[in-house]
């Protein structure tokens, strides 16, 4: 249960995160003209972390209600009994739902936690691996 989707949070935060981190610390240097410097190295892995939670809160979401739901809903037969259905048939299925019932804003409930997990910790590994590329 949410196995599919922490694997989908995870590639999508591993894919959304590294191209982000890449493409802010070139647009810093070359638009604005700073240096490759500790703060260029802040600023870009700050901004990535910002671009992860945007992709990766939707999935949260989804991951979590997915995990979270009720094993069943009752859903009628033709017979008049009462047969148990899973509540989301998928991935898919939970986000067209949680759409068409909330609204597509329902899918960034959490945006804020998710940042303020993303951003530290993304900040920590940036900043540690450019030091590190500059020692190797």
């Amino acid at each position: 249960k949410g196995v599919s989707p922490t694997a989908q949070r995870a590639a999508t935060v591993a894919g959304v995160i590294l191209p982000a981190y890449d493409i802010c610390k070139f647009q810093l240097r070359h638009n604005l003209h700073l240096e490759d410097s500790m703060s260029t190295h802040f600023m870009a892995s700050f901004a990535a972390g910002l671009v992860g939670a945007v992709f990766s809160t939707p999935i949260d979401v989804v991951k979590t209600r997915m995990m979270n739901q009720k094993k069943y809903k009752p859903s009628l037969l033709k017979s008049g009994g009462v047969e148990a259905a899973p509540i989301y048939k998928s991935s898919v299925d939970c986000l067209i739902q949680t759409v068409k019932s909330e609204g597509p804003r329902a899918l960034y409930k959490g945006f804020c936690p998710t940042w303020v997990r993303l951003g530290p910790w993304n900040i920590i590994f940036f900043m540690m691996y450019e030091q590190l590329k500059k020692v190797y």
